[in-house]
């Protein structure tokens, strides 16, 4: 080594954490930087169509034009969120006035809230905070996922993109799992404590939180393009203009009823399996029946006229 001349060589913690961050990088799906080589990464722009509705309109209170078309729609307690294609978000009251905007680098695609946190999916494949003065990047997208919808729960990030991919990512930026649906295009994605929801072209399904394990598909609402979720029940729309309820499993008996659905020949029926009740059939909704699967339900009601009972109030699948 010539005089003047300074080696520096990476000490093994730092190469260990180098190498760590590479492999996390790899997990979400980017690929070796080469220069030159790297492109603007896939963007999806909804298509809009616009039919007149047949339903009676409601009175309109205020409207508010953004400037470019806008699918990031959010109201809370206090203020409402609109963020738009051109990348502007921006607050208005309940009564119409606005009280804040910001400039995100690309179009927003969706504003979610979790508890005093707000966020926006951004389509340089970020997701920003929005909490405070000036947005802040709180999570980063591999850039070969074309995202379609996120949602964030106590700071767990899902992702559901084009391909039909569900992805989990931690507070910490971290990838943690993944999974390919049996559909494509996959607009919903809700979470909460316990698990994330998924719709797609081909229905919804139900993964545990914690490591992607598939809990139940559900066909019947198919071409799935929003989703919501209760304490009880998801709430898929579709591309035929339905929404389909999906009730939510729970571990316990607590207070109510306990019914099962049974097949009869072709068709299947639900019976009440709590002592002291006839062994007559129960209305029940078609669309959630699976034979051998048991419910919870508030309670039941002889009919009339006698004959069947009719189940009330919240409905959940038993595990």
């Amino acid at each position: 080594m010539k005089a003047g001349q300074t080696k520096v060589t990476a000490s093994p913690p730092r190469q260990a954490a180098a190498a760590k961050k590479i492999g996390e990088k790899t997990r979400k799906g980017y690929a070796p930087a080469v220069r030159g080589v790297r492109q603007r990464r896939a963007v999806t722009r909804r298509a809009i169509t616009s039919t007149r509705s047949t339903a009676r309109q409601a009175p309109v209170l205020w409207r508010f034009d953004s400037g470019a078309p806008a699918f990031g729609i959010f109201v809370e307690g206090e203020r409402c969120w609109v963020g738009n294609q051109r990348g502007d978000v921006c607050t208005v009251t309940h009564s119409g006035t606005v009280t804040g905007r910001f400039r995100l680098p690309d179009g927003v695609k969706c504003i979610v809230a979790d508890d005093f946190w707000i966020y926006a999916g951004c389509d340089d494949g970020r997701v920003y905070d929005l909490s405070g003065k000036v947005p802040r990047s709180a999570y980063e997208i591999a850039a070969g996922v074309d995202i379609y919808w996120l949602d964030i729960h106590d700071g767990v990030l899902g992702v559901s993109d084009r391909a039909g991919r569900i992805t989990t990512i931690d507070y910490e930026d971290e990838f943690q799992w993944a999974r390919t649906g049996a559909g494509d295009s996959a607009w919903m994605v809700r979470c909460d404590e316990d698990a994330l929801y998924h719709g797609h072209s081909n229905g919804v399904a139900r993964y545990d939180a914690a490591d992607g394990t598939l809990v139940w598909e559900n066909k019947v609402a198919d071409d799935v393009l929003f989703g919501w979720q209760e304490t009880h029940s998801v709430y898929a729309g579709t591309a035929r203009r339905t929404v389909h309820e999906v009730v939510l499993e729970t571990s316990g008996g607590g207070d109510g009823v306990v019914v099962e659905c049974v097949r009869d020949g072709e068709r299947l029926r639900v019976r009440v399996v709590s002592p002291g009740y006839e062994s007559w059939n129960v209305q029940f909704p078609k669309d959630i029946r699976e034979a051998g699967a048991r419910y919870l339900v508030d309670g039941v009601r002889s009919a009339g006229r006698g004959g069947f009972y009719r189940a009330y109030g919240e409905i959940r699948r038993l595990l």
